[in-house]
C-alpha cells in the first residue's frame, strides 16, 4: 500500500518475507529490495538462502551476504533514502536499535519500519519512545504451528510509521 521504491530488509533465511515483498513490488510495477543476511553455518542451509524468491523476481532483488553491522551503513548511504525497512536478523536489543536507528535516518517521511520478534528484547519499545509523535503498532504473529518458546505461542512484531511533514500530495520526491 505504501508503494515503496527502495526496500531494505535484514535477515533472509529461506526468503519467504523477501518473496512477499518482491511480489508486492512486482504488482506495483516498480521498486527494488536489498536484503542483508549472514551466511548460516550449516552447509545445507547455505544452499537454501532465498530459495522462496524464485527466478522470476530476482531482477528486483539484491542479496548482500554478510552482517548488517558491516553492510547496512554503506547500503543506506548509497541509496540515500528508503521507503520501507524490515528487521528480521539478530534479535538482540543492541542490533535492533543499530538497524532501526540507521534506517530511520534515511527513511522517507510516510515510510515504515517493521521489526520481527519484538517480544524477545526491548529494542523496538525503546525506539518508539524516541519518536512519540509517530504512530506504531504491536501485532501478534500467526505462525504455521504454535511456537512453544513464546509466552503467547505466536510471537510479536511491531510497525512504526515516520510522520510526513506535508500532506502526501504536497510532498515532492
Amino acid at each position: 500500500h505504501l508503494k515503496p521504491r527502495n526496500v531494505v530488509e535484514t535477515g533472509v533465511a529461506h526468503g519467504v518475507t523477501s518473496r512477499f515483498i518482491l511480489e508486492a513490488l512486482e504488482k506495483n510495477g516498480s521498486g527494488h529490495l536489498w536484503s542483508i543476511d549472514r551466511p548460516p553455518m550449516e552447509p545445507e542451509w547455505k544452499r537454501q538462502i532465498g530459495i522462496a524468491v524464485g527466478d522470476r523476481l530476482r531482477d528486483r532483488w539484491t542479496y548482500i551476504l554478510g552482517s548488517s553491522r558491516l553492510h547496512l551503513p554503506g547500503l543506506l548511504a548509497e541509496l540515500g533514502q528508503i521507503d520501507l525497512f524490515i528487521h528480521d536478523s539478530l534479535h538482540s536489543e543492541r542490533n535492533v536499535r543499530f538497524e532501526i536507528d540507521s534506517a530511520w535516518a534515511v527513511l522517507w517521511p510516510g515510510g515504515a519500519v517493521v521489526v520481527d520478534d519484538i517480544d524477545v528484547n526491548r529494542g523496538f519499545y525503546s525506539f518508539i519512545q524516541t519518536v512519540p509523535d509517530c504512530p506504531s503498532l504491536v501485532c501478534e504473529a500467526e505462525p504455521v504451528r504454535p511456537d512453544t518458546r513464546r509466552f503467547n505461542k505466536k510471537g510479536m512484531f511491531g510497525i512504526v510509521l515516520k510522520q510526513q511533514v506535508d500532506p502526501p500530495e504536497k510532498t515532492k520526491r
